[in-house]
């Protein structure tokens, strides 16, 4: 009993919030070692963020890091964030084959990782026969020694119909006035709705997280699929390699329809003016820059 009732505030407080974040999902041996791949695969590391406050600092990002590369799909199998994630949105959710690893100090301003700047129906506002439940998983890695960082948000900003945005999705009022913020440590993993405003303050350690993006297989979830995977080009994603289809596929947890043509043709349609505005020779993966 006192189990369900643990699982029924879980589920309470992120249908109120939009967030939850699962504490120490790794043991310091096996964080340390994903921290040193990590390095070992980006080529950035924890030395290269000792000149960070002169401006000295890498940064690296790759969507679809996770997808191409085996050594990661481990994290497409924890069976802690894919358990957690059905209890919050439903055990038929999938993984709709997007992800990202990213390095970096700092990061955007306040934002929301739904479709902005496209149509109304994208934020999932607009009535549907089925609920918005596009959800990130960010899973933050370094040295189990390192400092947390501080990630801000705005509880219950995935449900409110917040008016004017400017491009980014940022509401045209002063934000700060209701933000909320709670500390990430070096093996948590944050769970939160792609509508929630929310972002990262700055650190002096090298900020990793791996994003995974999951969903019920409803209209929102094939058309946060199809838009980021043909519109936004520039990203580079690429299909999954059949070995990962058929691991999610055992877990129930493949996106079935994804390669279907005319699916992806009904969905893009009404996308018609947006495909093309991306350059996908501005890929925004696989780099490792000065910064």
């Amino acid at each position: 009993m006192q189990h369900f009732d643990l699982m029924q505030t879980v589920r309470t407080r992120y249908a109120a919030n939009g967030i939850v974040k699962l504490s120490g999902l790794f043991d310091d041996d096996t964080l340390s070692a994903l921290w040193q791949e990590i390095q070992d695969f980006t080529g950035v590391r924890s030395e290269d963020y000792a000149g960070v406050m002169d401006g000295s600092r890498k940064a690296y990002n790759s969507p679809g890091t996770v997808i191409r590369n085996r050594q990661f799909w481990h994290l497409l199998e924890n069976d802690i964030i894919n358990d957690t994630i059905k209890l919050l949105v439903g055990y038929e959710v999938k993984f709709l084959g997007l992800d990202s690893m990213t390095v970096h100090w700092s990061s955007h301003g306040l934002h929301r990782d739904s479709h902005v700047g496209m149509e109304p129906f994208t934020q999932g506002f607009s009535p549907a026969d089925a609920p918005y439940t596009v959800t990130r998983a960010l899973v933050h890695v370094n040295d189990p020694d390192a400092a947390p960082y501080e990630f801000q948000f705005h509880p219950a900003s995935h449900n409110i119909e917040l008016g004017e945005m400017n491009v980014h999705g940022v509401p045209l009022f002063d934000a700060s006035q209701i933000c909320a913020s709670m500390l990430v440590e070096p093996g948590d993993c944050l769970i939160f709705d792609a509508r929630l405003l929310h972002t990262g303050m700055p650190i002096v350690s090298p900020k990793c997280f791996v994003t995974m993006t999951y969903g019920l297989p409803n209209f929102y979830s094939y058309d946060h699929f199809f838009y980021s995977r043909y519109v936004r080009v520039d990203q580079g994603l690429t299909d999954m390699p059949p070995e990962l289809v058929e691991i999610l596929r055992v877990r129930n947890m493949y996106l079935e329809g994804s390669t279907d043509e005319s699916l992806r043709e009904e969905f893009l349609a009404p996308r018609a003016e947006d495909i093309g505005k991306f350059d996908p020779d501005l890929l925004s993966r696989d780099y490792v820059r000065d910064i």
